[in-house]
């Protein structure tokens, strides 16, 4: 290992390149060791180099601080200045009431952003607090703040990324990603890609990153940056970075201020010299002048201001929105453009089986509206309502929920799954077509198994059958599993292919099985045309298809070849992180008046459109651009696209910096 003196900090060009870099590169670059970490001397080293793994809080202006600046206000300070004249001219009831009048407009101001920093604060909580490192060949749990560049770290499930880590060694390892990408479906990690300079983050498959979560699997990494150095330091420096603007009735105000100060001031100092020019006493011109400056001065207006923007504020706090300033509320009523992310905003950040190609039949639940399957390979079939009576749906359903390894979690009575977001959807979907994944597994033990892993793409298990017999499961990519099934389930009306009233048992789906000799087809290219055509269909709305096979074999095989050989492909099942139910109504509304969503998010753009399609933030003319597009095109180009754009993908914080620099040299008001 290097010794830290030699060790120069980390350079921009070099932290960027971690991705584009194989990982002995990267290991050899921070001088550490995979198997021993780094020693307890280069940890003090660099702790004193780089400096705790935290993020930079902007300084929170105190009680005091906010009060006083309250009277920045330009009509804050004319009243100050007319109280002032008041006292001078020995009123003291107006001095006393315009003094009272500014003073508790502060107070209430003071009071109202107050309660939203303390809101702020308990939202502030992205930071893991503990991690597991090596540090001289010893694994320890530390505080997440005292990791330092070149630390060895341990992932494992469940465990919150503690800085950005170039992965060096993955079993399995997959991390949610959507709180700094909005992509909902976890990233399947491989430390051995090397990938372009120009990648963007949803596709840096051999990074993890501060703030992520571990859905599954297991690795190890070298982290590369701490602290303000992570891609969410950068984003918390850009929003540190921004200068803070006046809204629109602030600027409004001040002018309407200014305005009416030059206005008094000349007619005050007209009626002071008209007095003098008719031989009237000047001391005694100058109090009436002055009398009249006072009496013109709206001293009640900031009061009246201060109480509609509190209500509105109470009002948005009862909605879960949390505003800081009181003149924030305003500008709500002038946006003409809100920038909205996808996951977690206009989707529910939950994977959600919603469609199905299952016994010829393109079935989708009420959660999406596919269209019309107008195109080749298609013909003649339309998209029917969900049917989990469907033999074949059953099966797949089943299939899905077998070769399955989310976990029930829980109490009795309120009890849920946890794991992978994709296998917790396909158990929650069978579950809702009354197939138990518990009742499945009791039944159907699974003896053997092969792990799903981002190479194979697929999931293989193997059951114990009452008879004696075994049945394989097959889950994965269409495009991997397809290619393995010599038949296909369809139904050609040569079986019921119903299962109304029946219970969906392990005897039930062992007999099913057992009978598909009698109903499955050879795959032949007309009939795998079918299942890939929906697939594609599927995939160019944005949905994540699964495919489902099995067979039976009687005696125990532990080959994958053989295994997976041979199949019979039993359906396929689609699944969307699916619009909130409110949002549709909710970008309606915001339409009528006038307002314009557009949707910004780090998910693909083909994903995003259709989510945008679905809720009417977006429609068929409306187009759909990339983060690396737009890194490839100038500020003026941007702003002549954006009347056509309504939806940016793979969109890191830079390109929605972009964006929204755009929406402002168009002097659009947007949030």
């Amino acid at each position: 290992m290097k010794d830290s003196g030699d060790r120069q900090p980390l350079s921009e060009p070099l932290r960027e390149a971690s991705h584009a870099q194989s990982w002995k590169d990267v290991v050899l670059r921070l001088g550490v060791s995979v198997q021993q970490g780094l020693s307890m001397s280069e940890v003090e080293a660099r702790q004193a180099q780089y400096g705790p793994n935290a993020l930079k809080e902007a300084p929170r202006p105190g009680p005091l601080r906010r009060f006083f600046a309250q009277f920045a206000d330009f009509l804050v300070l004319i009243l100050i200045g007319a109280a002032a004249i008041s006292a001078f001219l020995g009123e003291m009831v107006d001095a006393t009431v315009i003094a009272t009048i500014v003073v508790l407009n502060a107070i209430v101001s003071m009071i109202q952003e107050g309660k939203a920093e303390e809101a702020l604060k308990s939202l502030e909580k992205l930071s893991a607090p503990m991690a597991k490192v090596i540090r001289e060949g010893t694994l320890a749990v530390i505080e997440a703040k005292d990791i330092v560049p070149g630390d060895l770290v341990v992932l494992e499930a469940g465990d919150k990324v503690p800085a950005d880590i170039r992965l060096v060694e993955t079993h399995s390892l997959s991390c949610n990603e959507s709180s700094l990408t909005g992509e909902s479906v976890p990233v399947n990690k491989d430390a051995d890609a090397v990938l372009p300079l120009d990648a963007v983050l949803a596709e840096r498959v051999n990074m993890a990153y501060s703030g992520t979560v571990v859905t599954a699997g297991r690795g190890r990494g070298v982290v590369v940056c701490t602290g303000m150095n992570t891609e969410i330091g950068k984003i918390a420096g850009a929003i540190h970075s921004i200068a803070r603007e006046k809204t629109p009735l602030q600027r409004n105000l001040e002018r309407l201020g200014k305005t009416l100060g030059i206005a008094v001031l000349l007619i005050c100092a007209g009626i002071f010299l008209l007095g003098v020019l008719r031989n009237e006493p000047p001391m005694e011109m100058f109090m009436v002048a002055v009398s009249l400056a006072v009496a013109a001065i709206p001293e009640g207006l900031p009061a009246v201001v201060t109480v509609v923007l509190a209500m509105g504020v109470e009002r948005m706090a009862a909605q879960n929105a949390i505003i800081r300033r009181l003149p924030a509320v305003e500008t709500l009523g002038s946006t003409t453009v809100i920038c909205t992310d996808k996951t977690g905003t206009i989707t529910q950040n939950n994977m959600v089986v919603v469609a199905a190609f299952a016994g010829n039949r393109l079935m989708a639940t009420a959660d999406v509206a596919l269209g019309d399957t107008d195109g080749p390979g298609l013909d003649g079939i339309a998209v029917s309502q969900w049917d989990s009576d469907v033999v074949q749906l059953t099966i797949s359903l089943a299939g899905a929920a077998m070769a399955n390894d989310a976990m029930t979690s829980g109490d009795e009575g309120d009890q849920g799954f946890t794991g992978d977001p994709t296998e917790v959807a396909l158990v929650e979907a069978a579950e809702r077509a009354g197939i138990h994944k518990a009742v499945l597994d009791n039944g159907l033990p699974r003896v053997f198994e092969v792990p799903f892993d981002s190479s194979r793409k697929r999931m293989t298990t193997l059951h114990e059958m009452p008879d004696g017999r075994y049945l394989v499961w097959v889950k994965g990519a269409p495009e991997v599993v397809i290619p393995r099934c010599g038949f296909a389930l369809v139904d050609e009306g040569g079986a019921e292919p119903y299962l109304r009233g029946r219970t969906v048992d392990a005897q039930t789906i062992a007999s099913l099985v057992a009978g598909l000799e009698n109903t499955r087809l050879a795959a032949t290219d007309q009939v795998m045309a079918r299942f890939r055509s929906a697939d594609a269909f599927l995939a160019a709305r944005g949905i994540r298809v699964i495919a489902v096979a099995c067979k039976l074999i009687d005696r125990l095989v532990q080959d994958k070849q053989e295994l997976e050989s041979g199949l019979t492909l039993t359906g396929l099942l689609g699944m969307i992180d699916p619009p909130r139910p409110e949002a549709a109504e909710a970008v309606a509304k915001a339409k009528q008046a006038g307002v314009r969503p557009v949707l910004i998010t780090g998910d693909n753009p083909v994903t995003a459109l259709s989510i945008a399609r679905m809720v009417g933030i977006a429609d068929e003319n409306t187009k759909a651009m990339s983060g690396s597009e737009i890194s490839k095109i100038s500020p003026d180009d941007l702003d002549r696209v954006l009347d056509e754009v309504g939806v940016y993908g793979r969109g890191a914080p830079e390109h929605k910096v972009a964006i929204v620099g755009a929406f402002r040299r168009l002097s659009l008001i947007h949030i």
